[in-house]
């Protein structure tokens, strides 16, 4: 039942129809009902002198019905208990949010601890609840894929099935032919082999190999490429943080945690040195590109002309950025020394430029080779990439070999895959409920701007028109997933029916590439990977936050749960990219190029209770700040109690299961603890306090507290 929906109200039962009162005794049941009429000329002759007695309490009688009448009318309304919510949704979110949960924790000690002991990992890989989601949605992808029959009429998921279950069914026969293909397209990049061979030619400038990588093949590894153009037709190479394989990505990690292994009898103590060491390499590039993904809450787009990039990479010149993206975007794109690189943060390219100083060119290179083998290798063989280090079962996250056929399937098939999960979840009945949902972190975010007490008029004015004039992009074009035809002819030219799996990959990968500067490109690449991605983003050059359509699955957004649950869960993760919109550059675009305005920070405020990193109220607690608006808006908005429970869940008060939800949703894996910073916000937000009742001077409810907003 959906928790909105009306339900049998307790307490005051009304009824249309006429009321009688009902007396109950052990022997009868006695109706009492007015006298009739007839009573008074039924009456013996003897016995009229009872008739002024009988009109007597007649009159007192009628005087109580009125009265009765008129109090029924006149009282207040009674209280009406609010009903529990008992849909399918709430039981899944409570049973995720309790079974686990270590009760001998008290969560005024550390909420953190307390939320996330019953956090279980979908996958031994899962270091936090995003890659748990990311591994829910693959999975959930590969049995759709798996369950699907071939329809004629829907050409582009028919295509997308039967690239899947050819990934699947690569044999020992075929594989060979697979291998070969790999290895050629290595030594076509000039990517020095990773394991066994050495590089009998000239390798490749890495950054050479990269660009080719994300603009050709669609493996954005270290960084990801798009190109944009204004209305003056000005060109703009947007580079954003790379996508490169999560699972071989917390491979890397899991190996570096736990480095004490069994030697196996076939591996020479060479092999594991050496692959030891490749794990190093891997590990330390890939942290630091982490490092540059996490954005800083200032973060500082950047637009700048080719001919003046090597301010930025001093180790890469000019010229040498200007013919490797001719090489790769002409004749699609005029490249020229005025086109520009757009940045979301200047970190990415300071970091590349650091990686491109400190390492060989040959380290890279080979780094570069084990990427593509540990994304594309690990369904061809088992045996292609490092085996050296792939002996190790425990460290090796793809034995299931439907996850990487998955993710590799959904980067050019991500549309119809997108549009499968949408239909599937009956999700276009609820878009009004998600948009309301979205809008109300967006008006929160504005009425806490408008009132606080210590922005100047001119910081509200800018903050408020920042945020009303970002775009919200939840899911593909409206046309795309209603209507077939719409969705087939984007896929119309994509190959089908091929023997050979590796062959058939570069097919549909050219067939993306074919594409490019076309307006279906945005449509073929536009929306995030569900498995990979993050889902939720902002992107500055366009003013607008994306969110992939797992960002409006469970455990985030639920239809038939209670606001708690939903605001607790995606309003919470959309609230601190909401919240950075208050301090971050704007951009804009003209005839010429963009233009990079750099805004005035907010003045600084005290320094929060919370210790860890030295936390001030930005970002963290402003966010939990919208998040709590828009859930209090939402429920006043609706008229609703602010105390609606979940069915088997009653201990919990509705607050109560919106800071847990808050706090689920972002637990992480650090160290062998399950925990969560974000919950450490929570220590400066007196409401929390007040819905846990947390002692005055407990770790959760600090002496001294300081807000963002107020």
């Amino acid at each position: 039942m959906d928790a909105n929906a009306h339900r049998e109200k307790k307490g005051i039962v009304t009824s249309n129809e006429p009321r009688t009162a009902t007396v109950v005794d052990s022997q009868h049941d006695v109706v009492l009902t007015p006298p009739s009429p007839a009573v008074s000329t039924s009456l013996e002759r003897g016995d009229r002198r009872l008739m002024p007695a009988v009109a007597l309490l007649a009159t007192f009688a009628g005087f109580v019905c009125l009265a009765t009448m008129a109090y029924a009318f006149l009282r207040p309304k009674p209280l009406v208990a609010q009903p529990e919510c008992d849909s399918d949704d709430c039981f899944q979110h409570a049973y995720m949010l309790i079974f686990g949960l270590n009760r001998s924790t008290d969560p005024c000690a550390d909420f953190g601890e307390y939320v996330c002991s019953a956090w279980f990992t979908t996958s031994i890989y899962s270091f936090n609840t995003q890659q748990d989601r990311w591994y829910k949605w693959i999975q959930e992808s590969g049995r759709l894929l798996g369950s699907l029959r071939m329809h004629r009429t829907n050409e582009a998921i028919a295509k997308a099935i039967a690239f899947f279950n050819l990934c699947l069914k690569i044999s020992a026969i075929s594989s060979p032919d697979n291998v070969r293909l790999l290895q050629q397209f290595l030594k076509e990049r000039k990517i020095a082999p990773p394991v066994g061979e050495s590089a009998m030619q000239p390798l490749a400038h890495p950054l050479d190999v990269l660009l080719d990588l994300s603009i050709n093949w669609q493996m954005p590894f270290w960084f990801n490429v798009r190109v944009l153009r204004t209305n003056g037709s000005a060109l703009g190479i947007l580079v954003s943080p790379g996508h490169y394989e999560v699972f071989w990505e917390i491979a890397v990690e899991k190996f570096i945690t736990e480095p004490d292994f069994e030697e196996p009898g076939e591996v020479t103590k060479a092999g594991i040195a050496n692959a030891t060491g490749d794990f190093f390499v891997d590990s330390a590039i890939l942290s630091e590109l982490r490092k540059a993904v996490i954005s800083p809450p200032k973060s500082q787009p950047v637009a700048v002309r080719i001919k003046e990039i090597s301010g930025l990479t001093p180790i890469v010149t000019s010229g040498q950025w200007l013919q490797f993206l001719r090489k790769h975007l002409e004749p699609t794109f005029a490249v020229t020394g005025e086109s520009q690189i757009l940045l979301q943060d200047q970190s990415l390219l300071v970091t590349v430029n650091r990686l491109l100083e400190k390492y060989e060119h040959s380290d890279i290179l080979a780094h570069i080779g084990r990427l593509v083998n540990r994304t594309v290798g690990n369904v061809i063989t088992r045996k292609m990439p490092s085996p050296a280090y792939d002996e190790y079962a425990s460290i090796s996250p793809l034995t299931n070999v439907s996850y990487p056929c998955e993710v590799l399937v959904e980067d050019t098939f991500r549309l119809p895959i997108a549009a499968q999960h949408i239909a599937k979840r009956k999700l276009n009945l609820h878009r009004a409920a998600i948009d309301d949902l979205i809008g109300d972190v967006m008006r929160a975010t504005i009425s806490l701007v408008s009132a606080s007490d210590w922005m100047s008029a001119d910081s509200k004015h800018e903050a408020i028109k920042r945020v009303q004039d970002t775009a919200i992009h939840l899911w593909p074009r409206e046309p795309i997933i209603h209507d077939e035809d719409a969705l087939n002819s984007l896929y119309g030219t994509f190959p089908s029916g091929g023997d050979i799996y590796f062959d058939q990959l570069l097919l549909v990968r050219n067939a993306t590439r074919e594409a490019l500067g076309t307006p279906a490109y945005a449509d073929l690449q536009g929306i995030p990977h569900g498995g990979r991605d993050p889902y939720i983003t902002y992107d500055t050059f366009s003013n607008s936050i994306n969110l992939a359509v797992g960002a409006v699955l469970p455990p985030l957004f639920y239809p038939s749960a209670t606001k708690s649950i939903n605001y607790g869960g995606i309003a919470s993760l959309l609230a601190p990219l909401v919240v950075g919109l208050l301090n971050t550059s704007s951009v804009a675009a003209n005839m010429t190029g963009w233009a990079v305005t750099n805004g005035d920070p907010f003045p600084t405020r005290a320094a929060c209770s919370v210790s860890v990193e030295n936390h001030d109220a930005y970002p963290d607690v402003a966010a939990i700040e919208v998040a709590y608006r828009a859930y209090q808006d939402a429920l006043e908005h609706d008229g609703m109690s602010h105390d609606i429970r979940i069915r088997s869940l009653e201990e919990f008060s509705a607050e109560q299961i919106f800071f847990m939800t808050l706090c689920y949703n972002t637990c992480r894996l650090e160290r062998g603890t399950k925990t969560s910073k974000v919950c450490n916000a929570l220590r400066d937000f007196e409401p929390f306090a007040a819905a846990f009742k947390c002692p005055k001077g407990s770790f959760m409810n600090p002496e001294k507290k300081c807000g963002f907003f107020h």
